[in-house]
């Protein structure tokens, strides 16, 4: 369990709270619910459950990247909160293998206010309600995606960020342009054919080794598809590997 909150850690992005913000995360023994403007200081768990709140609740939404033939769209407008416009965009999935997403944007600054994430059987993995409006969504304040990210894929699903660490661990990045899953890889552990799977702090961890690597599987997707995807990774599926890697060439 360890090794694998530690795995958080790589890819998380940490950063200092610009406003009140309220979390409600899954965590496999129930969920965390905390302020980040709480007067008492966070334990060692809190903290991490914060940093990953925020990587959830602050990733730019963009709609016009989303893969939309995979989700149903529903949108709400005329929602008064606070005094402002609200919008809500319902990204429900049209299939069992990735999640659900429902976004409160406020109409006139387009700030991201809220976020909630459901699992394929509807259970609320994450909730991220942002009471100050500080993280605005602009389309101009970050480097746009090539058009290539959106195009392709293994059911939907683009490889768009590839590296090593250490020399032996490798990661792969996935994205549908809402829905994201990271796979680590590095070499097979003494322990082979031993699998978890966890959900912790609103995300899904599947963890497996086989005779050729070790794998964890982090994100927003089922268990099912991230064995899927470990299978084909694990069997070097050259048609796999034609379906992900979208590269300029």
């Amino acid at each position: 369990m360890k090794y694998l909150s530690a795995l958080f850690l790589i890819f998380l992005i940490s950063w200092t709270a610009a406003a009140e913000e309220l979390y409600k995360i899954a965590d496999e023994s129930g969920y965390i619910d905390y302020c980040t403007c709480k007067a008492a200081p966070l334990d060692i768990k809190d903290i991490r459950a914060q940093e990953i709140a925020k990587h959830i609740m602050h990733k730019r939404f963009a709609p016009e990247f989303i893969r939309n033939q995979f989700y149903q769209l529903s949108t709400l407008k005329g929602i008064i909160w606070q005094g402002d416009e609200i919008i809500q965009y319902d990204y429900k999935p049209l299939s069992k293998d990735r999640f659900r997403h429902l976004f409160w944007v406020n109409a006139a600054t387009s700030d991201l206010l809220k976020l909630e994430i459901y699992d394929q059987e509807n259970k609320l993995l994450f909730r991220g309600l942002d009471l100050g409006g500080a993280h605005p969504y602009n389309p101009k304040s970050e480097k746009r995606p090539k058009e290539r990210v959106l195009k392709g894929g293994y059911f939907g699903f683009v490889n768009i960020h590839r590296e090593k660490k250490d020399g032996d661990m490798e990661r792969l990045l996935f994205t549908d342009g809402l829905s994201r899953f990271s796979v680590f890889r590095s070499p097979p552990a003494k322990q082979r054919g031993y699998a978890e799977k966890l959900v912790v702090y609103g995300n899904y961890i599947y963890n497996v080794t086989t005779d050729n690597s070790s794998y964890t599987v982090v994100g927003s997707v089922p268990f099912a598809f991230m064995e899927d995807v470990v299978s084909k990774l694990d069997k070097n599926d050259k048609e796999f590997y034609t379906l992900i890697n979208n590269e300029d060439k």
